[in-house]
């Protein structure tokens, strides 16, 4: 779970996690609010499966453990499914906010004035430049223009 965890926030750094764990109980019953990587509203997310205790991540200031809790959740805008993960104190009903899966969907939509011959490649460098990945943004780039030239009569240059 924490090379998971790593690997996640290297890759999507950028992701925005404004998500906000509300308690209901001190039994562990909790939801998250935030943005759903599925459907990009704003949501509430329903727990739906129980909880899995990962670990004990200390003691708070009074002496209290703090538990580490993971947990399938359900948005209730798009019914699709989140794994999240809190930190709860024993004896309240705050649950924190650590993390969720998946992280989130590059937008790749483009206008339908392109042409459907030059849409893979531009919505590729979309998808590339969503991660940072500048160097095959580039690279995808170049492959829509060619494409756009070929679209537009450009003739083919054999080597």
């Amino acid at each position: 779970m924490v090379l998971l965890q790593q690997t996640a926030v290297f890759l999507w750094k950028e992701w925005p996690k404004d998500m906000k764990g509300v308690g209901r109980d001190q039994q562990g019953n909790f939801t998250l609010t935030g943005e759903c990587p599925h459907c990009r509203r704003d949501s509430v997310f329903m727990r739906v499966t129980d909880n899995f205790h990962y670990s004990t991540v200390g003691m708070d200031r009074r002496g209290y453990e703090v538990h580490r809790l993971v947990a399938g959740l359900q948005c209730q805008g798009c019914n699709e499914l989140i794994l999240g993960c809190v930190d709860h104190l024993d004896g309240s009903t705050d649950y924190v906010y650590v993390l969720h899966y998946p992280l989130g969907k590059p937008d790749d939509t483009v206008a339908e004035e392109i042409p459907d011959s030059i849409k893979p490649d531009f919505q590729e460098a979309l998808r590339c430049l969503s991660v940072n990945a500048y160097n095959a943004t580039g690279e995808m780039c170049r492959r829509a223009l060619e494409a756009s030239c070929l679209n537009l009569g450009a003739l083919r240059k054999t080597c």
